[in-house]
């Protein structure tokens, strides 16, 4: 996955939600960095529950980022492009105030995925920055993204 593939996918999303400019809000570091949980793009590498983690279908692209200045996070499931309001509570909590979607026909492997997905992120309740990844967990399952 290329940064500017990245970048291209975040200004889509953008664009969908109506906000100009999320591309040059968003910067990219390849490497080892410590990633930021806010404003970086992340793309999802396992998702599932403690002892049953599925890796990402092939062929498809989950993504997420989280915009510290409008409090407003946005992505794509694999198939559709989802959004809404989040809320830190605490040095690693965390509330998803609802997933809006655009409600593209899907494959029936990546509908379920997708839905798997968007059910874990919408009850997230923690989250865990380490280095280049950024772990959400919650009472649906864990999500394991690269950042």
């Amino acid at each position: 996955m290329t940064a500017k593939r990245i970048i291209v996918t975040l200004t889509c999303i953008s664009l969908l939600f109506g906000i100009a400019g999320l591309s040059g809000c968003i910067s990219y570091s390849g490497g080892g960095a410590q990633a930021s949980f806010e404003n970086t793009p992340w793309i999802l590498d396992k998702h599932g529950t403690n002892g049953n983690m599925k890796s990402v279908l092939g062929g498809t692209l989950i993504t997420v980022v989280f915009r510290s200045g409008e409090k407003h996070f946005g992505g794509s499931d694999g198939c559709n492009n989802y959004g809404g309001p989040y809320e830190i509570t605490g040095p690693d909590g965390l509330n998803i105030e609802g997933i809006l979607s655009t409600q593209i026909s899907c494959g029936e492997s990546v509908g379920k995925q997708a839905d798997a997905y968007k059910k874990i992120l919408g009850n997230a309740t923690n989250f865990q920055v380490d280095h280049r990844t950024l772990t959400i967990t919650g009472p649906e399952g864990t999500l394991v993204f690269k950042g």
